[in-house]
């Protein structure tokens, strides 16, 4: 086989592979931890629930749904 024949069956084979899992990859979220600090202009941001209404988070969660 030559050198292309061999790249194509390597890709079709990881193609394959990774297949079973888009579905796994596409209902993927992200949490915020509730051990997570955010500092914002010199200010640090504790806690689940503030972390979770600050306009930033907000911004960064919605563009990781829109993806």
């Amino acid at each position: 086989m030559k050198r292309g024949g061999k790249l194509s069956a390597l890709l079709l084979l990881s193609f394959a592979l990774c297949w079973p899992l888009a579905p796994v990859v596409v209902m993927a979220k992200v949490q915020v931890l509730p051990e997570t600090t955010l500092v914002v202009e010199g200010t640090k941001v504790k806690g689940q629930s503030r972390l979770l209404g600050h306009p930033a988070v907000k911004g960064l969660l919605a563009s990781f749904e829109r993806a």
